[in-house]
């Protein structure tokens, strides 16, 4: 996840999110992860800050299959 966020790889997105379209996500070398925001049956939420802007990101992840999880946002 944080490579896509820092990168804009949008091969990994594909693989992260698990569609053929991706959602576009904000991306920026200045986003770092602040913490694991919630967590319930079906999403991990986690909080990214964007060190130059002190924009908040908010992304959802859904485990799918084992660890392999999948990016919801």
């Amino acid at each position: 996840m944080e490579r896509v966020l820092h990168t804009d790889d949008r091969e990994l997105l594909v693989k992260l999110q698990g569609l053929r379209r991706p959602a576009a996500l904000e991306t920026s070398p200045n986003l770092i992860f602040v913490m694991l925001w919630e967590h319930n049956d079906r999403y991990i939420s986690y909080l990214y800050f964007d060190m130059q802007t002190y924009e908040r990101y908010m992304h959802y992840v859904e485990q799918v299959g084992g660890a392999v999880g999948r990016c919801a946002t």
